[in-house]
């Protein structure tokens, strides 16, 4: 007796336990639908009151700034390569210092890589 008894109740716990949850998909599949139907109606209430969109601008024939294909772009008349001539003494003391702020930032990157 205790037997079958203990069947009918887990058989009923079963039945109500499918039974909630076939109730739940439905109640939740009922309130997306009703959002996506609200949703779906709030859209076509804010199409109709808004104003027409604006025609986009018609793109405009760009002149291109690079030549043709065998066209000619450079003159035959020499270029002037002549630099200010700047005096001895502080050029080379410039380029003096630009060698020492190398020379100094290449020990300092040797110094601070890895050494794995």
């Amino acid at each position: 007796m205790d037997e079958i008894l203990s069947i009918i109740v887990c058989a009923v716990i079963g039945i109500l336990f499918t039974w909630i949850t076939e109730r739940g998909k439905r109640d939740r599949s009922r309130a997306e639908a009703n959002a996506a139907e609200a949703h779906d109606d709030h859209r076509k209430r804010v199409r109709r009151h808004a104003p027409p969109l604006p025609v986009p601008p018609v793109p405009q024939a760009v002149e291109s700034s690079i030549p043709e294909e065998g066209v000619r772009v450079t003159s035959d008349q020499p270029v002037d390569t002549a630099t200010p001539h700047h005096s001895a003494g502080t050029d080379n003391l410039r380029q003096k210092n630009v060698r020492q702020r190398w020379r100094q930032a290449i020990i300092d990157s040797e110094i601070m890589t890895r050494k794995y």
